[in-house]
């Protein structure tokens, strides 16, 4: 996929459908259609959420705190993968907001990441700490803990991340 043009991936965590909306708001659709590829870091809630995600592209997704059963059952804790030669850890959290990095850190020690994408805490946050950049793309439908809805999205291109920026949702 990589080579002259930049890869799309689109970073969701906490959708929490259909408890806390219907469906998901229309600027992440809009991204979706750009999409290269998704990462979502748990709380999905319910099995269609995924099946309606791989429409757009590829997905990678972990099971969060407050998915049902059927999802819990048959997604992974945590992830780590190549991501267009990017490293990639991929994590809900647990925990309280205040302890929630340090237990994503805890779960990726030794793995030698360049990204880190998590969720959990609703609070959006792009951050670089030493060599690993921090992904949590806050919550497009759940306002608990969350100063706004929001998701975010990356460009990568030759192994190396172009962009990446977290959209507000107003």
């Amino acid at each position: 996929m990589s080579g002259c043009i930049a890869v799309r991936i689109v970073i969701l965590s906490d959708t929490h459908l259909p408890e806390r909306a219907k469906d998901l708001p229309k600027k992440v659709y809009e991204e979706l259609e750009k999409a290269s590829f998704i990462l979502h870091a748990g709380d999905l809630t319910e099995w269609w959420v995924m099946e309606r995600l791989k429409e757009f592209a590829p997905l990678k997704v972990v099971r969060g705190n407050m998915d049902s059963q059927e999802v819990k059952a048959q997604l992974p804790e945590k992830e780590v993968f190549e991501l267009e030669g990017i490293r990639t850890g991929l994590i809900h959290g647990l925990g309280s907001p205040a302890e929630t990095r340090r237990k994503v850190k805890e779960a990726f020690q030794g793995e030698n990441l360049r990204l880190l994408v998590y969720g959990h805490t609703h609070q959006p946050c792009i951050e670089k700490i030493e060599s690993v950049v921090w992904v949590n793309p806050g919550s497009p439908t759940d306002f608990v803990f969350a100063p706004f809805f929001s998701f975010a999205y990356l460009d990568v291109k030759d192994g190396e991340i172009q962009q990446i920026e977290l959209v507000r949702l107003d």
